[in-house]
């Protein structure tokens, strides 16, 4: 699938005077080549070292992280799939052994919590605790629950509140007549293809990245077009969750990471300092950009639980509780079923209305999952490469799966 917005030859930045320069340089256009390619290890040393490649913003960790009680339990060892049938995309039903999933999703790191224990934990290769590892998309709840906590804080209004009323810049924009709600649900209807994963010539993705890499986040924003007027198609957007971002930064007048320090980081009782990935205007890429250790994958997921109290100061209760019973006014909005899973306020859920279960997930491209299924108690975290970016949707929904079957049976 191709996008149809503007068509712009990509500019390289002219070579710097130094050689750490043009290392900078090579190195951020390799990451800008490269990103959607098939090579797993090349993609496995850059998930784990974007500070060396991109700019980046330091999250803090605080003294007295949050402990995750370990109690192992044997997991289930096989698994039977069901399968799915999207618009664009059948998912056939399968018989699966757990290790042969892991092995071909590229599990690099898992993590399972249930009822107060951290249940299995498990390493691949060079993978260990420590290893600071890019979230992709499931960064885009990670912004959501932020603007939760800036709508509590009467920072952001609500739903209906305009954009441009936090970011003037963007009137008579694409943006013009777009609300923080048609963000959060991805009708904004601007146009944003985000299957158009060629690198080498100028796809979106190409040009957006570019300007990640060498030049600015927001000027990109401003060029995009309209495909649909707004709330009228429910179409997945990373460019709705990254002028999500941009306005949560005007109406706080903080950056991302400072946020995520200060409101999820300290109070949630992170393990590890973290880092997320912004241009070199110190501008955070709000849809792809935290970069954090697998056990506070956990810790982020475990705030999203609806009856954990000490979440509660945290990330409002409303906000939790609706991520598990979604407005089924979006499965019957054009665009819901087009593929297996559907964002509902920048998380995963099922596309159909039967297979509700009040479970859901953040998911990043290559296989960065927080799963979280209130009714079990259960969160699981997953840090893996993918082998082929064209296939992730299959992968992402056989995962939602497993998961959700993983934590039945440890209820």
């Amino acid at each position: 699938m191709t996008g149809s917005a503007d068509h712009r030859t990509l500019q390289l930045p002219l070579p710097a005077g130094s050689q750490a320069d043009l290392d900078r340089i090579h190195r951020r256009l390799d990451w800008t080549h490269t990103y959607f390619d098939l090579d797993r290890d090349h993609h496995i040393e850059q998930h784990r070292s974007l500070d060396t490649i991109l700019s980046t913003r330091p999250i803090a960790a605080g003294p007295d992280p949050r402990p995750l009680h370990h109690a192992q339990r044997e997991l289930p060892h096989r698994f039977r799939l069901p399968g799915c049938q999207a618009t664009y995309l059948s998912v056939p039903p399968i018989a699966v052994e757990l290790d042969q999933f892991l092995r071909h999703i590229g599990t690099q790191g898992l993590a399972v919590w249930h009822d107060g224990h951290l249940v299995d934990e498990r390493y691949l290769g060079d993978h260990t605790a420590e290893t600071r590892w890019m979230t992709n998309s499931a960064s885009k709840l990670v912004v959501a629950m932020l603007i939760a906590g800036a709508r509590r804080s009467g920072t952001i209004s609500g739903p209906d509140q305009l954009l441009t009323e936090l970011w003037p810049e963007l009137a008579e924009t694409v943006w013009d007549t777009v609300t923080i709600g048609h963000c959060m649900s991805m009708t904004t209807g601007v146009d944003w293809v985000e299957e158009d994963l060629d690198m080498m010539r100028d796809s979106q993705f190409a040009q957006f990245s570019h300007e990640v890499a060498f030049g600015s986040i927001d000027a990109f924003l401003m060029s995009l077009s309209r495909r649909s007027p707004a709330g009228t198609e429910l179409i997945y957007s990373s460019m709705d969750t990254e002028v999500l971002g941009g306005a949560l930064i005007r109406a706080t007048g903080r950056g991302i990471a400072e946020l995520v320090q200060d409101t999820l980081w300290l109070p949630g009782g992170m393990e590890h300092s973290a880092y997320w990935v912004s241009d070199d205007h110190g501008r955070e890429m709000a849809l792809s950009g935290l970069c954090a250790t697998l056990r506070d994958y956990v810790r982020l997921g475990l705030l999203l639980l609806p009856d954990t109290v000490e979440a509660s100061d945290v990330i409002p209760v409303g906000f939790r509780q609706r991520l598990s019973s979604p407005d089924p006014a979006i499965f019957e909005m054009a665009g819901h079923d087009d593929y297996p899973l559907v964002c509902w306020d920048q998380a995963f859920i099922p596309c159909r209305p039967d297979d509700q279960r009040g479970d859901f997930m953040a998911a990043g491209s290559y296989g960065q999952i927080i799963y979280v299924d209130p009714p079990t108690r259960t969160v699981i975290a997953h840090q893996g490469v993918f082998a082929d970016i064209t296939t992730e949707y299959i992968d992402l929904f056989r995962c939602f799966m497993l998961f959700r079957q993983i934590a039945a049976a440890l209820s």
